[in-house]
């Protein structure tokens, strides 16, 4: 997955739509495969998951926008 933007931490992202019309950053170095048994087809497969930035970005508090 090619970054979207760099963060001001320095680190690539991606942005995925969330719920509620959110947006949310996501740390492209933090691909993992994860593989589960689809019972209906009788076969392994693997879905894509990356950690949130905010999880661990250090500059995180100065992207939060204010709660009204």
């Amino acid at each position: 997955m090619k970054p979207d933007k760099t963060c001001s931490c320095g680190a690539p992202i991606k942005f995925v739509h969330g719920g509620g019309g959110k947006t949310i950053p996501l740390n492209l170095d933090s691909e993992e495969r994860r593989y589960y048994r689809n019972e209906d087809r009788n076969q392994w497969e693997h879905n894509l998951t990356y950690v949130n930035h905010f999880a661990d970005c250090p500059d995180r508090d100065k992207h939060r926008k204010e709660k009204k």
